[in-house]
């Protein structure tokens, strides 16, 4: 399918400049990276800016080839891939190539950088995409596919490190408790941190971040302590974070909800559901509370 619909990023604002023959679209984000938007639904961060995306159109002229190259292949070997493309294309419909690209390149005042050069700096922009730039249908929220073939961490990873990051930060800086805790969505992911890496010591904070939740409605985050009355009251002397969440999971024990792969489940379990899950919506349940909707709504 073209880009005939209406999409956004994440990251920000985005606005169409150019398309291709294919029947591709070039953007322009917020901050000035330039995404790519296939004929086929995927997409991908091809340049930081206009300048170096043209440094790679002109360079690489080929270059949706190469977006499945294996990262760690020599100079020698890129250097090889890109001369078979490119003498498919003097040979098709090409015969001027190298004449029109030096043309090009210095109309624009652009540099001749050499192209194993220019395939790294792809691949580097192609592995940004996720989660700031991933390309999304605006009415319907669907996700383009990606670009790129390239290996990669899991996306849970990626999404949760700013979690993990506050999560630490709170453990060792009491006073940045209010901070993270008023902030929609520095307060989801250290949750949705949380949730995967609980300590004895966290109840207290765990709380403070609960009860900030608690003003929005039942949002997914919750779920870490569902029970309404442990978010508001102290813990006992004595009492430890396992006790008071175990407390929690019993009142409501006898409860289900749709768990991630469409089945009723109890609540304990939907807890404990493994992290491959991270954000993603129950079969049967609405998302507009999940993490994932959260951080893009402030952003």
């Amino acid at each position: 399918m073209g880009v005939f619909e209406p999409v956004e990023v994440a990251g920000g604002a985005l606005r169409a400049v150019a398309r291709d023959d294919t029947g591709g679209t070039y953007f322009v984000c917020s901050g000035g990276a330039v995404l790519y938007a296939g004929s086929e639904g995927e997409a991908g961060l091809i340049a930081e800016s206009v300048d170096e995306a043209l440094e790679v159109l002109i360079g690489l002229p080929g270059w949706h080839d190469y977006t499945g190259l294996d990262p760690h292949t020599d100079d020698v070997a890129l250097a090889a891939a890109v001369a078979g493309t490119e003498n498919d294309i003097r040979g098709s419909y090409g015969p001027d190539l190298d004449t029109d690209r030096s043309t090009l390149l210095a109309g624009l005042g652009l540099r001749r950088l050499p192209q194993p050069a220019l395939i790294r700096r792809l691949h580097q922009a192609l592995l940004r995409t996720e989660p700031d730039f991933v390309l999304l249908n605006a009415d319907e929220g669907c996700a383009y596919g990606l670009l790129d073939r390239l290996p990669r961490p899991p996306l849970w990873q990626t999404v949760l490190a700013p979690g993990q990051a506050d999560l630490a930060t709170m453990r060792s800086d009491r006073t940045r408790w209010p901070e993270v805790a008023a902030d929609a969505a520095r307060r989801a992911t250290a949750l949705r941190a949380a949730q995967y890496d609980r300590r004895e010591a966290d109840l207290p904070l765990l709380r403070v971040l609960l009860e900030h939740e608690a003003q929005f409605g039942a949002t997914e985050e919750l779920r870490l302590v569902p029970d309404s009355q442990a978010v508001s009251q102290p813990a006992s002397e004595g009492e430890s974070w396992n006790q008071a969440s175990g407390q929690s999971l019993m009142a409501l024990g006898s409860n289900s909800r749709t768990g991630a792969a469409g089945c009723r489940q109890s609540t304990a379990a939907y807890i404990a559901q493994p992290q491959s899950r991270i954000g993603s919506t129950p079969c049967g349940q609405c998302g507009t509370g999940s993490v994932w909707d959260r951080v893009r709504s402030v952003r």
